[in-house]
Parts: structure tokens; sequence; C-alpha cells
């Protein structure tokens, strides 16, 4: 599993002239990945955030075009803050972390580099899904649904305190008691 300390900010070559500066991004050369996908975020509207996910597979190289932005990186136990706002510098976001993308000044622009091409099964879009995965190690083989994990011990939690408030007798206490072993069996015994 990939922490904080994987990702970084890459030092792009800046070719200086009067005219006018340029930059250059070459795969394997100054990003560590192939680059499959190309996309930009930009007209951002203040307050706004973006990017607040995790890739089970994904890599990524965030620069700001234009403009700045700062980005949010946590590997579920720490958290840093990088603020991007020179395009000749790029943040490198190695699979399996969480990113928000936040703090968007007027006319900023985000350009993203990708290693994978676009896939919805690869995106861990809850926070809460997000620190349970770290646990189950993003991305190995095991069949593990967080958002389902998270899903079953939420309508636990409600149907528990629902049953407390509704249910009478034998009746809540079957009800509470087969929701209990459900969670057990998933392995939540320390919640409830």
């Amino acid at each position: 599993m990939n922490k904080i300390k994987d990702s970084r900010i890459i030092e792009l070559p800046k070719i200086a002239d009067p005219r006018g500066n340029l930059s250059i991004i070459e795969q394997y050369k100054n990003v560590p990945f192939e680059i499959r996908r190309v996309y930009w975020i930009y007209d951002v509207p203040g307050g706004f955030d973006r990017g607040e996910h995790a890739f089970k597979e994904n890599e990524e190289m965030i620069v700001a075009l234009s403009g700045s932005f700062d980005v949010e990186i946590s590997d579920g136990t720490d958290k840093k803050v990088f603020s991007l706002n020179r395009s000749y510098r790029g943040l490198y976001v190695p699979k399996g972390l969480w990113r928000r993308m936040t703090n968007f000044s007027t006319n900023s622009l985000a350009l993203v580099l990708a290693s994978k091409d676009y896939s919805e099964d690869d995106y861990i879009e809850n926070y809460n899904s997000y620190l349970y995965s770290v646990d189950y190690k993003v991305g190995d083989d095991k069949d593990i649904n967080a958002d389902l994990i998270l899903e079953q011990i939420f309508l636990f939690q409600m149907m528990n305190e629902y049953s407390s408030k509704c249910l009478i007798g034998d009746q809540r206490y079957e009800q509470t008691n087969t929701l209990q072993k459900r969670a057990v069996n998933m392995g939540f015994e320390h919640l409830l």
C-alpha cells in the first residue's frame, strides 16, 4: 500500500525564452508511468472541491497549468497538502491514495495525466469506504467491496435504532440479534 511519502513534486524541464517559456512532459522520463489518459479541470466555482476520491490502480500527475490550487493527499493515516502554482511542477499521486483538490484560484487550469483508461470500477468515492479499503489493501486480489460493507454497517445501525424505538420484547431482541450476527460475520464486531 502506498503512503504519503510516495507522492511527490516532480520538477519539469523549463526552457526559458524571452518570447515565452516552454515546459515538457514525457512518459517514463518526467512521469513515472505510461500516459493512457489526459484530462483537465477548469472553471471551478469558488469554494468547490474536485477529485474527492482514490484510485485502486490508476496513478496520476497533476499540474497547475494556470492559477493555483491545493491537493490534499491522505493514505488513511496521515494527510499532506501540496500547493500547486507553477506550470513546471507536477504532483505525482500513486495508486491507493485519497486526493482532494481545493482552493482553486480564479481561472485556474489543472492538467491531469493518468496511467489508466477511465474505469468507474477503479474509483473509491466515499472517504469512509476508502478508510476501510486501506485496511483491506486497495487493489489486491481480495473480493472486498468496502461500499457494500459500509452500507451493511449503516443499515445495521439504522435498524438497531429503529428496532429500539418501534419493536418491543422478543421482536426487538430477535431482529437486533440477527443484525448483530451479520455484522460479526462481516468482521465488524468492534463497531457494535
